[in-house]
């Protein structure tokens, strides 16, 4: 059984490293977090797993602020214990207009959230994902167009090419 706490104070602060970390999250009132670890640093602060909005978290906290949620007392958990994202999460930041994304997709899409650890940070993974959606209208599109000219492949991909008449024989081919 998963140790589950609740904050008792208003905005607890949910930090990268115990102590002085970087501020992750401010957590209301209320939230139930899940207690990972305690701090060999600094005994008096714990590793947490929680959501904050739709995204999952990790960080350190206080453990002062928290109180144990009583058992008898039913809770809803709104997280999920693996830290990966679902495709009705990832459907909800995308939108309707993702025509080509699909559940497919979310092995791949995991694997970097996690390698990269985008998934651990919310401003990270809303950054990520929203990047994703602009280069690709919205998921409507899931290769580069490469229609560019032969110059403006040499000024844009010059890394990729070994001169300036090689990148000249890819232009306008996607």
């Amino acid at each position: 059984m998963a140790s589950l706490f609740e904050v008792i104070s208003q905005g607890l602060n949910l930090r990268a490293a115990p102590g002085d970390g970087a501020v992750i999250s401010v957590l209301p009132k209320g939230q139930v977090v899940e207690k990972l670890s305690e701090s060999k640093e600094k005994p008096d602060w714990w590793k947490v797993h929680t959501t904050v909005g739709k995204l999952e978290e990790e960080g350190y906290v206080s453990k002062g602020h928290l109180l144990a949620v009583d058992p008898k007392k039913p809770i809803k958990i709104p997280f999920l214990s693996n830290l990966q994202t679902s495709f009705k999460r990832l459907g909800e930041f995308v939108g309707p207009y993702a025509t080509k994304f699909n559940a497919d997709m979310l092995p791949g899409l995991n694997a970097v959230l996690g390698q990269y650890e985008i998934n651990k940070n919310p401003k990270r993974f809303t950054h990520f994902m929203a990047q994703l959606a602009h280069e690709s209208g919205h998921f409507s599109r899931l290769e580069e167009n490469l229609k560019y000219s032969g110059d403006r492949l040499w000024e844009l991909f010059r890394k990729y090419f070994k001169d300036e008449a090689e990148a000249l024989t890819f232009a306008k081919q996607p």
